[in-house]
């Protein structure tokens, strides 16, 4: 395998998501022909940073010539010049009556030539003769049919290249890579016309490229150095390629021809698993026309063992919390995740274990089926406006498909549906000085969930659509609500939603200067705004406690109480600034600092680059509502509207400080939080 010569056609990160985006065109001179004049090939670009590069801006600083008439076609043409044409930058003239297309190589998913004489080609006419377009010169447009139609015309070399360049165009809209487009050397070599005489027709060899080999490349804590090639755990990578070498005699249809729309659409689909970055480049192959391609597959320590540390708690039970959790994203080496957490507070008021397990559907690359699990038991006073004593205890069992129906580029749709069996035990001395309650529910749901993520932005939502079937539970209503609600009803179903966007401001705001990467000041992502919108509708149905939201928190409106007030229908709406100080700083082309023994990246270290860690100043707005069903007279629906300010800090993703500090701007009805007061909820996690 050839490491040497390769291409990487694109990088990305997507923050911590670590989606990858493939975006550079494949190398020039993957193809090895002679010829006099390469008139167009692909485009060679170095890897990038993963951020979308910005449209070619032309300055049209000179004065526009004076156009002299249109010619017998009605074409504009420019006035006699010592620099239209111009020898050194437009070559020799050639008579051209006609252009033949034809291919090296045969292949059934290329263009049609009759397509490709339909392209339309960009031209400067002179008194001379056509040149290629420039800065300034007015142009016609014809197709290469056009010019194919027995008129001989004065074409310079600049011309030809034009045509070349349009076919060239042609090629990367239809998202076929490695082309390049060259006059037949036995007309044209070396800018003499070797044709016979009163040949006027031109010959034009397209030269395009096939995928001759697949690899895999690893990098990062997964897989050692020394098996990085082709390593056996990445074998289904290559298994499930759009791309794939042609084997003569087969029946399948033929797959090598690279296409880059493919290419990225799997390298970023690859990308969606977690601690995982794909990304593609081409090698020069073994013979002419051939070409390698290679997944560079870069994968972090494939489990983390976390501790989080937070004051979430309610007065009921602790105000501090504890999490400890295992996430291992690669348990069997099938893309399997295994997740598993400990809640509790203060090792006494309140336990939870919650865990998942999550993997492919048999061979299926867009299926996966997920198993869930939790227990808990808790010990509360309060919950919502109902002051209630009470502990209980229960364990859910779940399981889902999900099913990624569509991708578009980055983009991605998926469809979820599953079932929920609950189990509640509750013993509530509120209700008639004591009451115990037990009962189980059956709950499917199907949803659908979307999100897009790039380097300068991103979009998550989901729609759920939840409800239970009593009649396998067993559950009723007088046992429902033993569990601490008056009222509910037998059966109900419920739609939860949730919409995130999050996107940078200087590219939306000034996109010519952030794409200007030589004003590293402007070509910034610093000044982010991140926007929310989450609830659920409850459909008029009264439901149990366990089924109602909760408002006021960390997690919904800053400033109150956890879990402040509760109801069926809810809904919250968050808009928050936020600053990036390290990213502002100057760029470090060469840094030297260590951080735990490792290298530490205090600036930038390139333009759109990050560093190694962040420090986050925002300011922030949370407005929430709760409304129950069937209100009762010692029930109350309540509006929440929080502000404040916050600071996040992260330090090469292993410690991560978060404190937010709320002000109530909305009294809650019951008395216990006025305008004015305000708290701070603070999280500590660390990764190991």
């Amino acid at each position: 395998m050839n490491e040497q010569n390769s291409v990487a056609l694109g990088t990305s990160q997507a923050g911590a998501l670590q989606r990858s985006l493939v975006r550079a065109f494949i190398a020039a001179g993957l193809v090895g022909a002679a010829a006099s004049i390469t008139v167009a090939q692909s485009e060679s670009e170095q890897p990038d940073t993963g951020i979308e590069p910005p449209p070619e801006l032309i300055e049209l600083e000179a004065p526009q010539p004076e156009v002299s008439g249109e010619d017998d076609a009605g074409f504009p043409s420019v006035p006699d010049s010592p620099d239209v044409p111009d020898a050194a930058i437009d070559g020799p003239a050639f008579p051209v009556s006609s252009f033949t297309l034809t291919y090296i190589m045969e292949h059934p998913s290329l263009p049609p030539i009759e397509e490709l004489m339909n392209v339309t080609v960009e031209l400067v006419q002179t008194p001379e003769g056509f040149i290629g377009p420039r800065p300034g010169l007015p142009t016609v447009r014809m197709t290469i049919h056009d010019l194919s139609d027995g008129q001989t015309r004065q074409m310079y070399t600049s011309a030809i290249r034009a045509v070349g360049r349009a076919l060239v165009d042609e090629f990367a809209r239809r998202n076929l890579v490695g082309v390049r487009i060259d006059a037949d050397p036995d007309q044209i070599d070396r800018g003499r016309d070797y044709r016979d005489e009163g040949d006027t027709g031109l010959t034009l060899i397209i030269f395009n490229v096939v995928a001759s080999e697949l690899h895999t490349i690893a990098s990062g804590g997964r897989i050692p150095v020394e098996d990085r090639l082709d390593n056996p755990k990445h074998a289904r990578i290559l298994s499930n390629s759009p791309i794939v070498p042609y084997q003569p005699g087969s029946d399948e249809p033929r797959r090598d021809l690279i296409r880059r729309d493919l290419l990225d659409e799997y390298a970023i689909r690859l990308s969606r698993h977690p601690g995982r970055r794909v990304d593609v480049a081409v090698a020069r192959g073994a013979g002419p026309g051939q070409a390698e391609v290679q997944y560079l597959v870069q994968e972090s320590k494939p489990w983390t063992v976390y501790f989080q540390l937070a004051n979430t708690g309610t007065q009921s039970t602790e105000e501090w919390r504890e999490r400890f959790g295992f996430v291992h994203n690669q348990l069997t080496n099938r893309d399997d995740i295994l997740s598993i957490e400990y809640i509790t507070a203060g090792f006494d008021a309140s336990h939870a274990l919650v865990g998942s397990y999550e993997a492919r559907l048999a061979g299926a690359d867009r299926w996966r089926w997920r198993v869930t699990g939790s227990w808990n038991e808790f010990d509360a006073s309060e919950v919502g406006v109902l002051n209630e004593t009470f502990t209980g205890e229960g364990w859910t069992l779940g399981g889902d498909l999900i099913w990624n129906v569509y991708q578009k580029g980055n983009y991605f749709l998926d469809l979820v549906g599953g079932v929920r069996y609950e189990h509640i035990e509750v013993s509530n001395v509120t209700l008639g000085g004591g009451s115990n309650g037990e009962d189980d529910l059956f709950m499917p749901h199907i949803g659908v969930q979307a999100e897009r993520v790039s380097e300068t932005s991103s979009i998550f939502g989901s729609l759920n659509l939840e409800w239970t079937v009593s009649g396998i539970s067993g559950a009723n209503a007088s046992s429902l609500e033993e569990l601490g609600r008056l009222a509910p009803d037998e059966d109900w179903y419920t739609l939860q939603w949730d919409t995130q966007v999050s996107v940078y401001l200087e590219p939306l705001l000034n996109y010519e200067a952030w794409s200007d990467p030589s004003t590293p000041e402007s070509s910034t992502l610093a000044h982010e705004l991140f926007l929310s919108f989450r609830g659920q509708y409850a459909f008029e149905h009264r439901l149990i406690p366990n089924a109602e939201q909760v408002l006021g928190g960390l997690y919904t409106v800053r400033g109150y109480d956890e879990s402040s007030v509760a109801g069926d229908t809810t809904w919250v709406g968050t808009i928050e600034y936020r600053f990036h100080l390290p990213r502002a700083l100057a760029i470090d082309p060469d840094p030297q600092h260590q951080l735990f023994g490792r290298d530490f990246k205090v600036r930038p270290q390139q333009v759109y680059g990050r560093p190694d860690w962040d420090l986050v100043f925002k300011a922030f707005l949370d407005v929430g509502q709760a409304y129950n069903s069937d209100r009762r007279v010692f029930e109350k629906d309540e509006t929440l509207v929080g502000a404040g300010l916050g600071i996040d800090l992260s330090i090469m993703r292993n410690v991560t400080f978060r404190t937010d500090w709320g002000v109530v701007l909305d009294e809650v009805s019951n008395g216990q939080q006025d305008v004015g007061d305000n708290r701070f909820h603070i999280v500590l996690t660390i990764l190991f």
